[in-house]
Formats: structure tokens, sequence, C-alpha cells
């Protein structure tokens, strides 16, 4: 594995080293915007229409899968109470 700091777009890329060195690609940064543009309009829609589960959490903004296992957890422990 090879560590390429990459100072145009501030990243540090992790590249499998095949013996051969050549260009590194890097997705542009217009490319990741258009993405982001295109996320958000679809996370509006399914909001806004209320397509998602209210159980729904690792890509809803403040519904983190880590705030999943916590409420499963506290699921969990009530019980045994």
């Amino acid at each position: 594995m090879k560590l390429v700091h990459w100072p145009l777009m501030g990243e540090v890329l992790h590249l499998v080293d095949r013996g051969v060195d050549g260009a590194v690609s890097s997705t542009s940064v217009i490319c990741k915007l258009l993405e982001s543009i295109v996320r958000d309009h679809i996370m509006s829609y399914l909001l806004r229409s209320d397509l998602l589960s209210n159980q729904q959490y690792g890509f809803v903004h403040g519904r983190s899968t880590m705030l999943q296992l916590l409420h499963m957890l506290d699921d969990w422990t009530g019980l045994k109470i």
C-alpha cells in the first residue's frame, strides 16, 4: 500500500502498489459537486414524500448508525429490567 499526497485536492490517496509508477487520478471536484446536488435532491424528495421509514438509519441526516445502535441498546437493556 502506498500513500500519495495529492496537493491540489488536499487529499491523501491510498494506492495498491503494483510495481508500476503512473499518474494518480482522483474524482474531480465537479463530479463530487454534481453527486452532492443529486443526492440532496433525492433525499429531499424522499423525506418530503414520506417514503422513508422511521426505522431508516445511516442515510438520513441526524440518524446515524451509531444512534441506531444506542436505541437498540436502550431497547435491549430496557427489556431486562
